[in-house]
């Protein structure tokens, strides 16, 4: 399955998940809804990532990656994972939407996750290539409600933080 982005909109599930080292087949299953990011305003929820899915995925229960787990009243699960130490660094640039400075560890798991190659968007978003901006930039021309990274000019829009943010996490 190769990255999505209209399927998977939310630049969590396209940039972070992967960097959860579980395999794609695990993660993305047929009951998959979205993924949030903790919110990230208080310091003890920095660097977790939620996935949503209808129902319960039996692949994450005995992960030992998992931090938590949690069904509501309507049926969906949501798991709870730490991104790790050695993530905070990627963290911290998603949230400003700096994707071409993660680190190449980082990026090489993105590739490997969506089986991108270097003529992919998703290998243009990371690495900065001119396919990448011809395509981000055709498509400044077309749509506005992306919220636009002119300081550092990355290929992709800055998460929409308040879409990307669980803001009620139930720890």
């Amino acid at each position: 399955m190769k990255m999505d982005t209209k399927l998977y909109k939310k630049n969590s599930t396209i940039f972070l998940l992967p960097l959860l080292g579980i395999s794609k087949d695990k993660l993305l299953t047929d009951n998959f809804i979205t993924t949030f990011i903790m919110d990230y305003r208080f310091s003890h929820m920095t660097n977790y990532i939620s996935i949503a899915y209808e129902g319960d995925n039996k692949h994450l229960d005995s992960l030992p990656e998992l931090y938590g787990k949690v069904s509501n009243e309507s049926g969906q699960t949501l798991y709870y994972f730490l991104l790790g130490l050695d993530n905070e660094l990627n963290y911290a640039r998603f949230l400003t939407g700096k994707y071409s400075k993660f680190t190449v560890q980082a990026k090489e798991k993105i590739i490997d996750f969506w089986n991108a190659n270097k003529l992919s968007l998703i290998y243009g978003i990371l690495y900065k290539t001119n396919y990448a901006k011809l395509l981000y930039l055709n498509n400044l021309k077309y749509h506005t409600d992306g919220i636009v990274n002119t300081r550092e000019f990355e290929y992709w829009p800055k998460p929409n933080l308040s879409k990307e943010t669980l803001v009620t996490p139930i720890i």
